[in-house]
């Protein structure tokens, strides 16, 4: 029912990408609002047990108080993008194009700060994205990235079952899977747990490769 919506919210706007256009079994694999101080590593390890590299769309702001955890994400191959500095609501419905622009130049600055590649890709607050924030990313020749296969994994940390059952209904061929590493609106040092998408992944993973699905990065999906 959300995706519908955004979807019809962004009927006319021909540059934000809910897929990758092919219908060869390969998906792109997304995390957002990272990085978190306790669960990046058990995550990271997943992945690295099903051989399988990611995008992580981090927030300014978690990156500046752990950039031990962006570099590490980096370190072991994983594509990094913009998610915004602060993920307030100010992102979502800015006052000035000038603003939203500062938010974003912020964050891709740390990023290339911390991994040294500047990230191509944004992805808004919410995947609300208005007038302001589309010029800005034409601008600074940015794609926005929304998704196509998402669930309530930040809700239903006690239920992985339950996020595993909600974004294998929505897989398709090219589709681009949005699950939560971090949590947007705690402090930086106080987010909580991400247990159960980490148990959720590990399902996930195991499901699409058994049905013939290929999983990747943002990039290697579009570039398909």
């Amino acid at each position: 029912m959300f995706l519908n919506v955004l979807k019809a919210y962004y009927s006319s706007d021909k540059d934000v990408i809910f897929a990758g256009n092919t219908s060869e079994n390969y998906v792109a694999l997304t995390f957002d609002d990272g990085p978190h101080p306790v669960d990046d590593h058990a995550l990271l390890d997943v992945l690295d047990k099903h051989g399988v590299k990611a995008t992580f769309f981090l927030l300014g702001k978690h990156m500046e108080a752990h950039p031990e955890h962006t570099k590490e994400i980096s370190k072991r191959g994983h594509e990094i993008g913009n998610h915004s500095f602060s993920h307030n609501w100010t992102v979502t419905f800015p006052v000035s194009q000038t603003s939203i622009k500062q938010e974003i130049l912020r964050t891709n600055d740390i990023i290339e700060e911390i991994t040294g590649v500047r990230p191509s890709y944004f992805r808004p607050p919410r995947l609300v994205q208005g007038k302001k924030i589309a010029r800005v990313l034409k601008e600074l020749e940015m794609k926005s990235i929304i998704a196509s296969a998402f669930t309530l994994d930040f809700i239903w940390q006690e239920d992985p079952q339950a996020i595993f059952e909600g974004v294998k209904a929505m897989i398709s061929p090219g589709c681009i899977i949005v699950l939560h590493s971090g949590h947007a609106d705690h402090g930086a040092r106080k987010q909580k747990r991400r247990d159960g998408t980490i148990v959720a992944v590990d399902l996930l993973l195991s499901y699409l490769r058994e049905n013939g699905y290929g999983v990747g990065t943002v990039t290697a999906l579009l570039d398909r």
